[in-house]
């Protein structure tokens, strides 16, 4: 997003956020609401009304759970992306990454250009995100399971299975009524139901004593703008499958493993620290890596050389801002979105692929504040690190964040005694990305004449269309037969 931050206090409203389980209720307490001259928004009808409308997230959930979730006219099928979605706690998850910050973004912008001073905002999920900051009172529906399952049924047409299944993706009621300020119960009739509301109306604060509250009014949509953009095509090389991580929900079939043979990673932001702790080799990477943290290096010893061709390099910049991180499932919607931009649509993963990906390598991701601009494959076989996918979007982020990746790479490679990195590059990657490898010492190598556990490393499933160049760290000491 060119967009920039917008943040603006708001004073002189009272904002409440209304949440609970499915089927408890929250409907009535809106409706009472409006028919008492508040604002009412529903969260839910506002992620409809961006799907409906919005082409960039029409096209981010495609990416993220394929062109099925699409009708013929673009527009999402809800009904196939919410069989999707409320069977796999995971595939929620993901859906609400894409989705959230967009809704958050236009509530507020609701709420700032309304002139009435009671807002009422409905929410299923209003306490576990940033939304419950803008409310100054919380209510909270609840009524008996067996109700919920009643009205699930004869309301909605849901069979037994089905309700019960979506009450039980939810968190307990009992989290919910926890941290609210107010509890309305619906279990009885509707005149009880409407008394509640009144006593809590009347207790509301006046407007003009309401807490100001801030407002992000831009730029924090996790879904970026989706034009044709410079790609850098990565051929990526099969892989030994291993087993999958254990947030997998969904059965993978061998097929797809086959085909796949790649991981790809990309976003909850983790906050960077100050400096990079002290790695011991058996320690496992941290999640989070300074990226100026100079590797340590390690101790040539007596070698046979390498044939390499020494490549002019130039000063690269540093950005303190880019956090550099190793990848997680959750990121996987950013990820999606990332190489869909890199590869201008050409490259076509699912969520399935990536999570079947995890598995087999690891991933670093490059981001700045909450854009993830790179996302790096690599992995390590007979003390040799192997970089095999690159994807940056844009291109400009290559100098800094690739840096900061470089950084982060060599210092985990060296961490697993690794005696060189070899980075696959296509034939038609950028300059700058070639700039960036030579400036951190890899130089092209003859095959021919390295040691025998390096060559075998390079030429196991080596990437088509694609050249290599290497950087040493601890060079291998040959024996006399």
């Amino acid at each position: 997003m060119s967009e920039q931050v917008k943040i603006i206090t708001q004073t002189g409203k009272v904002i409440v956020g209304i949440t609970g389980n499915i089927a408890t209720g929250k409907s009535a307490i809106m409706r009472l609401a409006r028919d008492n001259g508040a604002l009412t928004i529903d969260a839910d009808q506002v992620v409809h009304e961006i799907m409906d409308t919005d082409a960039n997230m029409q096209a981010a959930i495609a990416v993220a759970f394929g062109n099925e979730v699409r009708l013929p006219n673009g527009l999402i099928n809800r009904r196939t992306l919410s069989k999707i979605a409320f069977n796999d706690q995971s595939a929620l998850a993901d859906l609400e990454q894409i989705v959230h910050p967009a809704v958050r973004l236009d509530i507020a912008r609701r709420i700032h250009e309304t002139d009435k001073p009671v807002i009422f905002i409905e929410a299923i999920k209003l306490l576990e995100g940033p939304l419950v900051e803008m409310c100054h009172q919380i209510w909270v529906t609840r009524c008996p399971k067996q109700r919920q399952l009643e009205r699930l049924m004869i309301c909605r047409g849901m069979d037994a299975e089905t309700a019960t299944r979506r009450i039980d993706l939810q968190s307990p009621q009992e989290e919910k009524v926890a941290r609210a300020d107010v509890v309305i119960d619906t279990a009885g009739l509707m005149r009880e139901t409407e008394t509640q509301f009144e006593m809590a109306w009347e207790r509301l604060p006046t407007a003009a004593t309401a807490v100001p509250i801030t407002l992000t009014l831009a730029a924090e949509t996790a879904v970026p703008p989706l034009p044709a953009a410079a790609s850098i095509p990565v051929n990526e090389p099969e892989q030994t499958p291993q087993p999958a991580p254990t947030t997998l929900k969904r059965p993978i079939s061998d097929a797809l493993k086959k085909k796949l043979g790649r991981t790809l990673p990309g976003a909850p932001k983790t906050p960077a620290t100050t400096a990079a702790p002290t790695p011991t080799p058996d320690a496992t990477p941290p999640d989070v890596v300074t990226p100026d943290a100079t590797p340590p290096r390690a101790t040539p010893v007596a070698t046979t050389p390498v044939a390499t061709t020494p490549v002019a390099t130039t000063p690269l910049p540093t950005d303190t801002n880019v956090e550099v991180r190793r990848a997680r499932p959750s990121d996987i919607p950013s990820i999606l979105l990332l190489i869909h931009h890199a590869t201008d649509g050409k490259l076509k993963l699912k969520r399935a692929d990536m999570l079947v990906a995890l598995g087999e390598r690891s991933y670093f991701i490059g981001q700045i504040g909450t854009n993830i601009q790179a996302v790096v494959g690599w992995n390590i076989e007979n003390l040799v690190s192997r970089i095999d996918q690159i994807f940056f979007h844009p291109l400009a982020a290559i100098p800094t964040v690739g840096k900061a990746i470089l950084d982060s790479i060599e210092q985990s490679a060296d961490r697993h005694i690794c005696e060189i990195i070899v980075a696959f590059l296509s034939h038609d990657t950028p300059p700058a990305l070639r700039q960036l490898f030579a400036a951190y010492d890899f130089v092209p190598a003859e095959l021919e004449k390295m040691p025998a556990a390096w060559k075998a490393a390079i030429q196991e499933s080596p990437p088509e269309q694609a050249d290599f160049v290497v950087k040493v760290l601890r060079e291998r000491v040959t024996h006399p037969i």
